[in-house]
């Protein structure tokens, strides 16, 4: 996360980011190979169906598999947030879908009180659910 005063400051100290990473394990990204994989912390069961009763009058029986690789996706924009402190309050800019919790995280990180933290919210596109919960990272560090 880079957090800058002004986004020529933010261009430059993006391109001076190192990333090492402790694991030069492949990544397993498509979802057939983390199944085959067997990794249980990229596994989220989520509930299992089971019949109540076998019907008797099923005329067809289909199976095979679907792929929809266009599913599997993440969000390309980036968060992005800044605030602007006026009088005694702030003004946060921020690109998230839902400002309730990024008010409320920015309200305990400093400890002042939610009404003095004015959002400002323009339209976004899809972010897949992630400018619900990440953006609260990005509107503490503003």
């Amino acid at each position: 996360m880079v957090v800058a005063t002004t986004q020529e400051l933010a261009d430059k100290a993006a391109k001076l980011v190192v990333i090492n990473y402790a694991s030069k394990q492949k990544p397993t990204i498509d979802v057939e190979e983390v199944v085959k994989s067997g990794d249980k912390t990229k596994l989220i069961p989520m509930g299992k169906l089971t019949p109540t009763e076998k019907k008797t009058d099923v005329q067809f029986k289909v199976t095979g598999t679907i792929r929809l690789p266009g599913q599997y996706q993440y969000t390309m924009e980036t968060l992005t947030c800044y605030t602007v402190p006026v009088e005694r309050e702030l003004d946060v800019y921020c690109s998230t879908q839902c400002m309730l919790p990024v008010q409320e995280a920015i309200a305990v990180a400093l400890n002042i009180p939610e009404n003095k933290i004015n959002m400002k919210v323009s339209k976004v596109g899809g972010g897949y659910g992630i400018k619900l919960t990440r953006a609260c990272l990005v509107g503490v560090a503003s």
